[in-house]
């Protein structure tokens, strides 16, 4: 029980960074910054839409 505990967690976790991330990227691709391709990349890594 403790390691299925363990890996919901790690899921968890994984998502809430996932999600943080997606957020800051969105931000980026708004404001137009030469990072916006960088972020769009990243998102498409992650498996979001763009």
């Amino acid at each position: 029980m403790k390691n299925e505990e363990a890996m919901l967690k790690d899921i968890y976790e994984h998502e809430r960074q996932k999600a943080m991330i997606e957020k800051k990227c969105r931000q980026a691709i708004k404001l137009g910054l030469s990072t916006k391709t960088f972020a769009e990349d990243i998102l498409k890594i992650l498996g979001v839409e763009v």
